[in-house]
């Protein structure tokens, strides 16, 4: 099912301050849409094991997630 789908369904809720695993992030792209769902205070951990995408995911990290989201 798709992120968008399921959280507008009720079925992922976020709220500020919340911890979240992105656990298999690729680029990071749900960790990035889920600190934008929490009005960007979240703890966001994302985890990636191949190292060449784990490249892309912690630079979109330091990028956008303002120290927010931990590769």
């Amino acid at each position: 099912m798709c992120t968008r789908r399921a959280h507008s369904a009720g079925l992922i809720k976020f709220n500020k301050g919340d911890t979240i695993v992105d656990a298999g992030a690729n680029i990071g792209m749900f960790s990035m849409w889920a600190l934008r769902e929490c009005g960007g205070d979240a703890r966001i951990l994302s985890f990636e094991p191949i190292p060449t995408t784990y490249g892309c995911l912690a630079a979109n990290a330091k990028d956008v997630g303002n120290g927010s989201i931990k590769a």
